[in-house]
């Protein structure tokens, strides 16, 4: 009996269901394009890039936040601050005291730039080679910080926003105030996209420009007051916009000044079965020329390919 070649469908996007009987086929480690085969369109299912160790951090266990400035990276492990050189060279440079994940921006101040670490409420500067915590009465206890023009912006959760003197991110005045007052909440987070600073609070958000002004720096210019965010470390930049998991339990993508859904039901399934949701954390990176945006949690980890809108599972 001659021999028959059976077409094979092949899944574009993970989709493991509510109880795994009732859902579809899954990518596990691996990611699917579209691809033009004999004519023919196809699918092609890669591997997910492995990892390759670089350098090892003594006495750290976790990393809590990293940031590359000029060429060198800093990173946060533990409870541990740590330079990094592209050779893979690592030097302790100090203590950063916390748990969890932190929040950390550089101005231009020369010859050094001002390295503003936040941590459990704490603000703590860096040069490269000193570590101090910052102490302003001014300031009270920030959860999150971006620098634009700079000016270094931090959000206090009972909704104001604070800004630094110009690239000197610990003089703060205590007029160069305002609040985010597009929805009555709280603010969870900060994130800069372009020359709008976008603040996110857990029922909104909002969108801020620097006009210049005086003590305060910015304007509000836009907001969303129907979607909030639920993890400030799912905020994540990538393709030159931001995305994050929404207080709807879906994860979303700015869009001008909308906030767009970018996940399937699958993935909001994922969201809305994890009791820890404020810990939701987001990575991005470029694999192939293909844009990776990664969510995780304890419990399962789903990466966005921006390049096809397709989602798989690590």
């Amino acid at each position: 009996m001659p021999s028959k070649t059976i077409p094979l469908a092949l899944p574009l996007s993970t989709a493991p269901g509510r109880d795994g009987f009732v859902g579809g086929n899954r990518l596990v480690n691996c990611y699917a394009q579209k691809r033009i085969v004999n004519g023919k369109a196809g699918t092609l299912i890669s591997p997910v890039a492995g990892l390759k160790s670089f350098v090892t951090l003594a006495g750290a266990t976790s990393i809590r936040g990293m940031i590359e400035v000029d060429g060198v990276g800093y990173v946060v492990a533990d409870a541990l601050l740590y330079s990094v050189t592209s050779s893979g060279v690592a030097t302790l440079l100090g203590a950063i005291p916390g748990a969890g994940p932190v929040s950390m921006a550089r101005n231009r101040r020369t010859p050094s730039p001002d390295i503003i670490i936040v941590s459990d409420g704490l603000v703590y500067l860096t040069n490269g080679s000193t570590v101090s915590r910052l102490s302003d009465e001014d300031l009270p206890p920030p959860n999150g910080v971006v620098v634009i023009n700079g000016y270094a912006v931090y959000t206090i959760a009972d909704g104001r926003i604070l800004a630094s003197a110009i690239d000197n991110a610990g003089n703060i005045d205590p007029l160069s105030l305002a609040r985010e007052d597009t929805n009555p909440d709280q603010n969870v987070g900060i994130a800069k996209r372009g020359q709008d600073v976008v603040v996110f609070g857990t029922k909104s958000v909002g969108f801020w420009h620097d006009v210049g002004g005086d003590p305060f720096p910015l304007e509000p210019i836009s907001s969303i007051d129907s979607v909030g965010c639920l993890s400030r470390s799912s905020i994540v930049e990538a393709d030159q916009t931001l995305f994050w998991v929404a207080s709807d339990g879906t994860v979303r993508r700015l869009a001008g000044y909308a906030a767009q859904v970018v996940s399937s039901d699958d993935i909001a399934e994922a969201i809305a079965s994890t009791t820890d949701k404020a810990n939701i954390q987001a990575l991005a990176w470029v694999d192939r020329g293909n844009t990776m945006i990664e969510f995780s949690c304890a419990d399962w980890t789903y990466v966005l390919n921006l390049a096809t809108g397709f989602w798989h599972e690590q």
